[in-house]
């Protein structure tokens, strides 16, 4: 660099010259721009339930709340709920602590407007906003992602290989559309077409991001139902799952549904078949005091359960630890580090270690007991992977909707085999988002005039959102793309939100999430919310295995030991329904239920068995005020009934979501720079940020459920209730 550097001064100064001197000056200054942009330091990972836990949501009634709301909530139990708790007051004080001194709703919009537009017309752009939004994003981390430092810091780069043209930083927060609006003919549907985009292969576990070209040039797969079972073996795949913080990994082979199950995976992943040689030695006089020795020593060096490194996966899940300028620089595993499985001895010692060093007496007998307790836990630790149940997750969601949905020559599914940090990567490499691929990719193939089938009707992502401010400038782009093809695009906001009052949001997510509801084009956006369960857990009682004696479900683990399945999923199946039924034009709101879904019993805290509702939060009809208020569509479960039912249709901006039933044409592009909505009343702030900064770090780590043992059910906390499970059941 320096030598680049001094050639390009060389050649400045021999450039005195009137006609050259200035051209090289240029040079230079665009060359210091992009090495400017490129140095930018990633923000650290989050944590997403203490993320959600901080940005609330409110219990307001929506005005243009569905007119059959009531016969819909007279299925919900609007018995007795629980009392507010005092989170309340702790999280003022959190949100205290996020802000400027003496912030105001003024300076938060001002600060934010400078932020995210760049200030293009200050030399000297004040940064005092960056400052706020970095703490704030900063306040996301878990102790489970203490390397997410290091790890960012080798994903936010550039690369040939990725199909990327990394520009400068963005400038328009929200994007804009350069190109014109497909002819009216093309957007002529001839058929219902819906566009389903998910990690089906774990692109994310194995470091593969793609954008530009590469994106554009995916290959749509046809989802049919008699051929379900081959498109998902099309999906093939191996995993090196995580685990630990220091890279360690456990090899898992899918080529089909079948080998998601835990007989499957005991006769074909390594780890299982080195647990049953383990547990073979014990047993034999001659190979015991060698493997009992050797198990004394990994017992002494691994005292800590091992656990995933991330808390979620990239496939899925967009990250909420990143400004709008880092998603641009995402280019995942380029070294392969990802592919490559730990050694068999290594991953033995730390799956087993922490078993044996609980012994009071480690004999014989209780180590083979203890090996017995490793291979349960092992298989929790697969099965309840980030990256493995999102692979699981949008298997069986493709099995569940091919087995719901009815297609023909006027109804085609298609599937795109793109990850949530593609979409996110890609529609940020340049604030003009016609040149992205993932418009170019639902205008160029599918509207050809010789080779196309037509445009989408409606563009399903199995990702998930949260609550905060580059969420919100990433969901405007994907709201301009979707208004841009008329296909407005469903995808899920996590549920978490619905414990916080409106108001008392941070300023900037206030100020983003409302700007980003006043845009036109939010019509075409809707998000659902919460998840809805894909399969029992598995166990004797449920959905037994038979290669050894195993219970998935503990209580310690809770909910995050269960398949959930991402809303959009029965968004989609609605969908397809309502076009089966009422044709063109749809009816939405006629058809918003399905029913066979599965559901499992739990025993409370006073040993009486509950049956868990089938989604993931239980939402009462105060609930679902909330969620319609706050502009997302609510999925409800029907106490009693193996139920779950979509409240809504409705739009990010209100009333109903725009597509091509809508009859009216969609909205013309609003402004690069969207008019910033009211901002609410902001909290007072302290008036030594420093402090602020301690006070908030230390809040942040009372809350940490994840600090010492993260969610693996190994710890010495067995007997504790998992405090979304407890939460749950105590709404029921």
């Amino acid at each position: 660099l320096d030598a680049l550097l001094a050639d390009l001064d060389a050649d400045t100064d021999a450039g005195n010259d009137p006609e050259t001197g200035q051209d090289a000056g240029d040079d230079l200054d665009a060359l210091m721009a992009d090495l400017d942009a490129g140095d930018d330091a990633p923000s650290d990972d989050t944590d997403l339930d203490a993320l959600m836990a901080d940005l609330g949501g409110d219990d307001e009634t929506p005005a243009d709340a569905p007119d059959d709301i009531d016969a819909l909530m007279a299925d919900l139990d609007t018995g007795d709920t629980p009392a507010q708790t005092d989170a309340g007051d702790d999280l003022d004080a959190l949100l205290a602590g996020l802000d400027d001194e003496s912030a105001t709703a003024n300076a938060a919009d001002d600060d934010l407007d400078a932020m995210m537009a760049g200030l293009e017309d200050t030399p000297a752009p004040d940064t005092s906003t960056d400052d706020d939004l970095d703490a704030l994003l900063n306040d996301l981390e878990t102790d489970t992602d203490l390397t997410a430092r290091t790890e960012a810091a080798d994903d936010l780069a550039t690369d040939a290989d990725t199909g990327a043209t990394l520009s400068e930083e963005p400038k328009l927060a929200y994007g804009q559309m350069s190109a014109d609006r497909p002819e009216p003919q093309k957007l002529e549907r001839k058929r219902f077409r819906l566009a389903i985009l998910g990690d089906f292969t774990g692109r994310s576990a194995r470091g593969l991001i793609e954008v530009g070209d590469a994106l554009a040039s995916r290959k749509p797969i046809l989802l049919d139902p008699d051929t379900v079972e081959d498109v998902i073996e099309g999906f093939a795949t191996t995993l090196v799952l995580p685990i630990g913080k220091d890279g360690a990994g456990v090899e898992v082979k899918l080529g089909g549904l079948d080998d998601l199950h835990p007989d499957e995976l005991y006769e074909n992943v390594e780890l299982f078949s080195a647990l049953r040689d383990l547990k073979s030695q014990l047993s034999h006089g001659g190979t015991a005091e060698h493997a009992a020795k050797s198990l004394k020593a990994w017992g002494e060096a691994h005292g800590r359960p091992v656990a995933p490194a991330k808390a979620v996966s990239g496939g899925n899940t967009v990250r909420a630890d990143l400004k709008l300028s880092d998603f641009q620089k995402l280019i995942g595993d380029t070294s392969g580090q990802l592919a490559q499985p730990s050694p068999i001895d290594d991953l033995l010692a730390r799956v087993v270690g922490p078993h044996i060093r609980k012994l009071p007496d480690p004999n014989t007998v209780a180590m083979a007991e203890a090996v017995d307790d490793a291979l349960s836990a092992a298989m929790r630790l697969v099965l309840h992977h980030p990256e493995f149940q999102s692979v699981e997750a949008q298997w069986r969601a493709i099995d569940l909707i091919a087995r719901s949905i009815e297609t023909d020559d006027t109804l085609d599914v298609m599937l795109y085999d793109i990850s949530a940090e593609e979409i996110a990567a890609d529609l940020t490499q340049s604030d003009d988002l016609s040149t992205s691929g993932f418009v170019r990719l639902l205008t160029e193939g599918p509207m050809d005039e010789e080779t196309g089938r037509g445009g989408y009707s409606a563009l399903i992502g199995m990702y998930t959102f949260e609550e905060t401010p580059p969420h919100a400038q990433l969901l405007g782009r994907i709201a301009r793309v979707a208004a841009h093809v008329d296909a407005p695009f469903f995808a899920a906001i996590t549920p978490a939100f619905i414990d916080t009052p409106k108001e008392d949001r941070h300023p900037l997510v206030a100020a983003e999430w409302d700007t980003l509801r006043a845009m036109p084009e939010a019509g075409h956006l809707a998000l659902a919310t919460p998840r809805f369960l894909l399969r029992r857990p598995y166990g004797a009682k449920s959905e037994p295995i038979y290669e050894f004696d195993f219970e998935e479900f503990t209580q310690s683990a809770g909910l995050s030991g269960m398949l959930w399945a991402n809303p959009v999923v029965l968004v989609s199946i609605l969908l397809a329904k309502s076009f089966r039924e009422n044709g063109p034009s749809m009816g939405l709101g006629q058809i918003m239920s399905l029913g066979d879904m599965p559901y499992h019993f739990v025993n409370d805290r006073y040993g009486d068995q509950v049956a868990l509702p089938c989604t993931e939060r239980n939402l009462t009809l105060d609930k679902v005020d909330t969620v319609l208020g706050r502009g997302y569509l609510p999925v409800v479960s029907i106490k009693g009934r193996d139920e779950i039912r979509l409240a809504s249709f409705q739009s990010l901006a209100g009333g109903d979501v725009l597509g091509p039933w809508a009859g009216v044409a969609p909205p013309p592009p609003s402004p690069p720079k969207p008019p910033k909505a009211a901002a609410e009343t902001a909290p007072e702030a302290d008036e030594d940020p420093a402090t602020d900064d301690d006070d908030l770090d230390a809040l942040l780590s009372g809350f940490d459920l994840d600090a010492d043992d993260s969610d693996d059910d190994l710890s010495n906390n067995d007997d504790e209730m998992d405090a979304e499970l407890a939460a749950l059941l105590a709404d029921l």
